[in-house]
This record gives structure tokens, C-alpha cells and sequence, in this order.
């Protein structure tokens, strides 16, 4: 094998690690979008977790009928969802 040959098996693998540094950069940054769409959909999760563990406990002691009223604090809750595009 001539150098010639050599110097063309290298350009050639150069090449095709180039076209792989670029693949996985352009990979890099799609996982990079998913992760920031996964911890702003976490922080959603913890504010609701939150906004829900301040409501006072209430028990009905019988099933609400369809079409009563929420409480006042589940609607705050309802309300707060809304505006964070749930």
C-alpha cells in the first residue's frame, strides 16, 4: 500500500467521523430539547403537587352530584392548571 492509498483510507475515515460528530451534535441537541421539555413539565408536577397538598382536607360524606359546585380551592387549583397550559 503507497502512501497515496493511505492518505486517501484516511480522508476517507475523516470523512465519515466528521459526518458522525455532526450526527451526534444534532442528537445532542434534540436530547438537550426533550430534557428541558421533561424538568418544565416536572416543575408543573411539583407546583401541582404543591397547590394540592395546601387544600384542607375535606371529605363530603356523600358522593357530589354531577353538575355541583367544585370548591373554592379546587377551583384555584383548576384555575392556576389552566394558566400553565396543562
Amino acid at each position: 500500500m503507497g502512501c497515496e492509498e493511505v492518505l486517501w483510507l484516511l480522508a476517507e475515515r475523516e470523512t465519515a467521523f466528521r459526518a458522525e460528530a455532526d450526527r451526534l451534535e444534532a442528537e445532542a441537541e434534540r436530547i438537550a430539547g426533550l430534557l428541558a421539555a421533561c424538568r418544565k413539565e416536572l416543575e408543573r408536577l411539583v407546583v401541582a403537587r404543591e397547590v394540592i397538598g395546601e387544600l384542607p382536607q375535606h371529605r363530603p360524606s356523600a358522593p357530589r352530584e354531577a353538575g355541583a359546585a367544585l370548591p373554592c380551592s379546587l377551583l384555584v387549583l383548576v384555575h392556576r392548571c389552566s394558566l400553565t397550559n396543562w
